[in-house]
């Protein structure tokens, strides 16, 4: 690639000066300890090998690994590294030659002298140039050649193509062999090429024999006789160094630069083009088009040489450029800082009274340069043919902080576009009057950041307002977010093919592709480079062929249909702050771009597209402790060795910091990893197969094929299926075994704890039948009355709430049988029971006596009740009657019989003494109304029947008096309050009847009482 750029500059006559390239040194900082670098070479894997004063070094685009004596090279000092037609490499040391083969260094094969070996190549086998003589591989041992006329080999090439060896012959004079099917002859040589020694042989693509010594370069090319070669640089250097390069061309290291022959034409490289040191040992250019230059330490030009520079060391007035344009005689000017400068092919010029001006932009009319940028108060105008320049004033409105942009409408009249005065444009050709541009939605001070027009004459204007289109009509369009754009602060726009235009802003937005006209316009996102996001883009441009360019703050990037690269410092690009717009493209694909820090020269002759993924490889890989190789894939290892650990590289060159990897573990990862480390641990692998992959990729483009490394960890004999069977089995038996004593055991225990239970529940039943005992003596000493043995009013508090709750739920169940519910015991009967006069039997018998009566009486109500009846001591010489499941038309009989039985019995009241006694009856049943069992609760009905007892007293005791409610009234009025419940008023009016043992003629007196 670095060939096509050069023979690009060697075959024109260049109108600007050759630029300078970039170069990278490594050294300590990346593992090259010794800076005497002699030799380097790129094997078929892809590394690079650097042979040293001080040990081989490998190089894999992250560090160099070192090889030396201690790892068994004969000597530090390596002369030569050559790799032949078999892949294996061979390396010459000052005491001997060996063989670098799987990662380790060999022997060589026996046969060669110890001492004295010059050089090494290869043909149908391997070929070593000594002090004694040429010897050859042949059944992995060298043996001397047929034929060799004896002396020292000087030099030794093999042109596979020819099947020819040539070889340098050095005794008194040098003589020059050839050897072609078995035959030796010899060229004819100048006088002067007999008196040097020749170090170095070569074969290029054309046939041509390129012989070298320290001070001379001579060339063959009929294969009979040298003359030598005429070169534009000097031959010095203190040993003859030639290199053959991949293509077939021709390397020639010099105290003094590289020379370069390639298709007929020589190019030098040195100093003046950006080559660090002057000179130089050993060249190579890689397989993606890098050169490395072995010199002082190891250097390598910048991106394949796509990249030049030419800042003020060529004669820029400035690093910062800010615009740039090649006129209508094909001169190249460039705007600065300080100034405008042209080119020629020697350097560049500033142009005189210009130094003071920051040329931001420029246009040409009528042959002639005219520039804007800062100061604003004037434009400026220079004159080539007769190198004048003049100062056209602008009007006062225009004052603003700095002119952005001029540009030509379709009628050559000048617009400006302004950073804070909004948009200008001149009244007339020449007229050097402007008037402001009256854009839609205005505002003041508006910024106008670009303006442009394209081939079809549309005038394209970008602001803070939005993107603003004036068509061929005159009218114009404004476009904003609410249009598609991706923000209303356009930064720049550009014309490209079919009528589209590209859309920058001033916030990192990303780009836009504009189509359409006549207010017909289509707004869509525009893809670029992933690495693009989130950056602010300063410079859009399109080249030549179609293809898009995007500068940002950290470089530029080629936008080729779906394909993206981007260039920064390590790709040779001079600096990567990009400057507002300033783009130029060549008719031939070549771009110019201006940055911060110099002008960029983009060369499409050395610009061979993107690369392909680099390759990657496993550099180290360690089972356990053990380093194994990566033809040993498919290896078994004990379970001791389950730590996995593998060195990795991405074999690109061309900027190694963007070499990016992925990895992942067959059998333990669920997917690809992305990784900062060239270094893959993984520990405490369970047996089982495995297989390690890496792959690598550069900057954002597709992902290489990834290397893999398979391996087993192979179970230990407690591992294995049959012994985890066994164990299983055993398991099984243990349990069972385990089970059987357990339940034994349980069962033995469950024994004795059963005993032990049985004994502590007869313990405690007998305690708990004690307990309750004794509880039930207290409940029933609390709930009985001590004198009689009746229930008390506490028991009636206890039961009371089940009889009514019975009552109620049976009185709802039978409401719909109206016609039979009369005839049914379902009512809940309260009977007051009151003994008559039984403070007289106190007064005149005394306590006791009295105590006696109630006894008596209590026995005699027992006896007339039933089993279920309910019979309390309510207090006093009074006693409640509760007769559940009664029927209330049946409830004289009760109450005559404890009437007539209570008046007939006997009193004994004393030793011998008898009484007589009566006693007067209350009753009420509950429900009041059956019909609404839930009207009034028992306390309402008790309260009732205590007025019937009061009633039975107050008309002449010894009876009984009941209310009955009348069948043919309804529930009681709601607003009938509990005070209002009298009997006598329930009866006055009709809502209950009186039954007594008075009869249905009585006349009763009825007395009050508070419920």
């Amino acid at each position: 690639m670095i060939a096509n750029f050069l023979l690009l500059l060697a075959l024109t006559d260049p109108a600007e000066p050759q630029g300078r390239f970039r170069f990278k040194t490594y050294g300590l900082e990346q593992g090259l300890t010794n800076q005497a670098v002699r030799c380097v070479l790129q094997d078929v894997v892809g590394f690079i090998w650097v042979g040293t004063e001080g040990g081989l070094f490998r190089w894999d685009g992250f560090k160099f690994d070192h090889f030396g004596v201690e790892e068994g090279l004969p000597s530090n000092e390596v002369h030569q590294i050559f790799q032949d037609v078999d892949g294996r490499l061979w390396v010459l040391t000052r005491l001997g030659l060996v063989q670098f083969i799987d990662g380790s260094i060999r022997a060589c094969p026996e046969g060669l002298p110890d001492q004295g070996i010059t050089q090494v190549s290869a043909l149908d086998r391997v070929w070593v140039a000594t002090q004694t003589g040429i010897y050859g591989l042949s059944f992995n041992r060298f043996l001397p050649i047929p034929g060799w006329p004896g002396a020292e080999c000087s030099a030794l090439f093999g042109d596979l193509r020819g099947d020819t060896l040539w070889a340098a012959r050095r005794t008194e004079r040098t003589e020059i062999y050839t050897l072609r099917h078995g035959q030796w002859n010899t060229l004819s040589l100048p006088e002067a090429m007999q008196t040097v020694r020749i170090d170095g042989l070569v074969v290029d693509e054309n046939r041509r024999v390129w012989a070298r010594s320290a001070r001379s370069l001579w060339v063959c090319s009929d294969d009979t006789s040298f003359e030598a070669a005429e070169t534009p640089f000097e031959i010095v250097s203190s040993f003859g160094y030639l290199k053959l390069g991949r293509k077939g061309d021709v390397w020639v290291p010099t105290d003094y630069g590289i020379g370069h022959f390639w298709r007929g034409q020589w190019q030098f490289l040195n100093m003046d083009n950006g080559l660090p040191y002057a000179w130089s040992r050993d060249v190579l250019e890689d397989r993606e088009g890098s050169v490395w230059v072995a010199t002082s330490g190891l250097v390598r030009l910048l991106g394949r040489g796509v990249w030049s520079s030419h800042t003020t060391s060529n004669g820029l007035p400035s690093d910062v450029i800010w615009c740039l344009k090649r006129d209508s005689r094909k001169r190249l000017w460039v705007g600065t800082d300080k100034g405008l400068a042209w080119a020629d092919a020697d350097r560049w010029h500033p142009v005189p009274a210009t130094e003071k001006f920051v040329v931001r932009s420029m246009v040409e009319r009528e042959n002639q340069l005219f520039m804007a940028g800062f100061p604003t108060d004037h434009l400026l105008r220079y004159d080539p043919q007769t190198q004048v320049t003049t100062s056209i004033s602008l009007p006062d409105g225009l004052n603003c902080k700095r002119i952005f942009r001029l540009a030509l409408d379709v009628d050559q009249r000048i617009i400006i576009a302004s950073d804070g005065a909004g948009l200008w444009q001149e009244s007339a050709v020449g007229s050097q009057v402007f008037a402001l541009v009256d854009l839609p939605d205005q505002t003041e001070k508006m910024s106008i950041r670009d303006v442009r027009v394209d081939p079809s004459g549309r005038i394209l204007v970008t602001s803070q307002m939005g993107l603003y289109i004036r068509t061929e009509n005159t009218l114009w369009h404004r476009l904003t977010k609410e249009d598609g754009l991706l923000n209303n602060s356009v930064f720049a726009t550009v014309p490209i093919q079919n009528g589209a235009m590209l859309v920058a802003y001033n916030e990192p937005a990303g780009l836009s592709r504009v189509t359409g006209d006549n207010g017909m316009f289509d707004v869509q996102a525009f893809q670029v480079d992933a690495r693009l996001a989130g950056q602010r883009v300063y410079l859009i441009g399109q080249d030549a062929m179609d293809r898009c360019w995007i500068g940002t703050g950290q470089g530029v990037s080629l936008i080729d249909g779906e394909r993206a690269v981007h260039f920064g410092i390590g790709d040779g690009l001079v600096g990567e702050d990009c400057d507002n717009m300033a783009f130029w493209p060549e008719p031939n694909g070549d771009v110019w771009i201006g940055t911060s820090v110099g002008l960029a020269h983009f060369s499409q002759s050395a610009y061979w597209g993107p690369l392909d993924p680099p390759r990657t490889t496993l550099t180290q890989i360690l089972l356990g402790k053990k380093n194994v190789r990566e033809s040993d894939s498919g290896l078994e290892v004990r379970h001791t060795e389950n730590t996995f650990q593998a060195r990795f590289a991405g074999l690109s060159f061309v900027n190694e910091q963007q070499v990016e990897f992925e990895i992942r573990m067959v059998g333990l990862d669920s997917g690809w990893i992305s990784t900062d480390s060239r270094v893959a641990r993984y520990p405490g692998l369970d047996s089982g197969a495995y297989q390690f992959e890496a792959r690598s990729r550069l900057g954002s483009g597709a992902w290489g094929n990834p290397v893999s490394f398979q391996f087993t960890i192979v179970p230990a004999w407690w591992q294995t299926w049959i012994f985890k069977l066994f164990v299983f089995l055993l398991c099984i038996v243990a349990i069972q075994a385990l089970v059987r004593w357990r339940m034994k055991l349980l069962q033995r225990r469950n024994r004795q704890l059963e005993a032990l239970v049985e004994e502590r529940t007869v313990a405690l039943r007998s305690a708990n039948e004690a307990l309750e005992q004794a509880n039930r003596a207290l409940l029933n000493q609390s709930l009985t009355d001590p004198l009689t043995g009746l229930k008390n009013r506490r028991y009636l508090d206890e039961c009371i709430p089940n009889y009514v709750a019975q009552t109620t739920r049976t009185h709802r169940d039978v409401g719909r049988y109206e016609g039979s519910r009369i005839n049914l015991n379902i009512d809940l009967l309260f009977i007051l029971v009151d003994i008559d006069h039984f403070k007289k039997v106190n007064d005149q018998f005394g306590h006791v006596s009295g105590d006696m009566v109630l006894q008596q009486v209590s026995h005699i109500l027992e006896m007339a009740i039933r089993d279920t009846d309910t019979l309390i001591r309510w207090g006093g010489e009074e006693f409640l009657i509760v007769a559940r499941n009664t029927c209330r038309w049946d409830f004289s009989v009760l109450a005559e019989r404890i009437r007539s039985q209570v008046e007939k019995h006997e009193f004994v009241i004393d030793q011998g003494r008898t009484t007589h006694c009566t006693c007067s009856l209350g009753f009420a049943f509950f429900p009041l109304f059956p019909k609404f069992p839930d009207q009034y609760d028992w306390e309402k009905i008790l309260n009732l029947a205590d007025q019937c007892l009061y009633a039975a007293k107050h008309n002449g005791r010894n009876a009984w008096v009941g209310l009955v409610n009348n069948p043919q009234r309804g529930p009681l009025p709601e607003g009938i309050s509990d005070r209002a419940l009298q009997a006598a008023d329930l009866v006055e009016k009709g809502w209950f009847t009186v039954e007594s043992s008075f009869g249905p003629q009585a006349k009763l007196e009825w007395v009050l009482k508070d419920p």
